[in-house]
């Protein structure tokens, strides 16, 4: 495939990892088109213009709010008919980087989901779905989750072992105060992976792969955080202190790079079904959570979400 153009679609793309990752893909040379997907025309402007002063490459941009299922199909309808039309190369690759953690009160979508569930996991289901039509061989998916999927990780905030769609996508005003935003955020990273394994399982001609991007916290997942949280996070003395207990922060630089390479590096794309997480710029292979490997698990999560997204009207659940 050396030589030819080709598009690769990056969500979330106007800050954080999306933004670099799309750079770092304009900057690898003219044959690689990164589109920018996200929800904010202007801030996509914005993004386009900061990769082109970065890279001297246009970067074309696609419209998508993954918290809004007529947005997605939308979306999905004027990337195919700007593909049909050749105003964008063959489409060889989506990041579905995009994602949002949600501090305080549950929050819903415009369709009634719960909204890091909708977005994170559902959104992301959707648009892949859609979009996977598009795609030419050689193809490439790349799924981004998140180390906190693992139940080993911290018990507090550990995803269930059941991952059930409907109850996570609409539940009760009361089941959801029952439940912290960020259990909220690692049960959806989870689905993630779930999603990107059976992905991987039913369309064996696309190479997918779930990307964590190790601890990064100068990213807009924490945008929707208390003031004093993204402080503490910013702070040199908090790196310092995770520096002398061993524990490495990553940089959206060196983890948004990592995530370009799962893409440019061609010779990744020969494994479909794998786990890669970042530390210090690097992407090394890894084994993910036990139960992000139950394949029923992972066929259950992805006929419930398709019966979800199949139902006209969504009603929210009394309270």
């Amino acid at each position: 495939m050396a030589g030819e153009r080709r598009t690769v679609i990056v969500t979330g793309a106007t800050s954080g990892l999306g933004l670099r990752c799309a750079g770092t893909i304009a900057a690898n040379g003219p044959e690689w088109t990164a589109l920018l997907a996200g929800r904010d025309r202007t801030r996509l402007a914005a993004a386009a213009q900061q990769i082109k002063a970065r890279t001297g490459h246009r970067c074309p941009t696609l419209e998508v709010d993954l918290a809004s299922l007529a947005s997605i199909r939308a979306a999905a309808d004027d990337c195919r008919r700007r593909l049909q039309a050749g105003e964008l190369p063959p489409l060889h690759a989506l990041i579905d980087n995009a994602g949002l953690q949600v501090h305080g009160p549950m929050r819903r979508t415009e369709d009634g989901f719960e909204l890091t569930f909708g977005v994170n996991h559902l959104g992301t289901f959707l648009f892949t779905e859609l979009v996977r039509p598009m795609l030419e061989a050689p193809a490439r998916v790349v799924v981004v989750a998140s180390g906190t999927h693992d139940p080993k990780d911290d018990g507090r905030i550990a995803p269930p072992l059941e991952v059930e769609a409907r109850a996570l996508a609409l539940p009760s005003e009361d089941d959801a105060r029952r439940i912290s935003g960020m259990k909220r955020y690692t049960t959806s990273k989870l689905a993630n992976i779930l999603f990107a394994y059976e992905l991987a399982r039913r369309a064996p001609q696309i190479s997918v792969a779930a990307f964590d991007p190790g601890p990064t916290p100068d990213t807009g997942l924490v945008r929707n955080a208390p003031a004093i949280i993204r402080k503490m996070l910013a702070s040199r003395a908090l790196r310092r202190l995770f520096r002398l207990v061993r524990v490495s922060l990553n940089t959206v630089e060196g983890s948004g790079d990592a995530m370009a390479s799962l893409v440019l590096d061609e010779n990744r794309w020969a494994a479909s079904g794998r786990y890669y997480q970042a530390k210090n710029g690097r992407t090394t292979e890894r084994r993910s959570s036990e139960v992000s490997y139950d394949a029923a698990l992972a066929a259950r999560l992805w006929q419930d979400s398709e019966l979800l997204l199949s139902e006209t009207s969504i009603s929210r659940p009394p309270a």
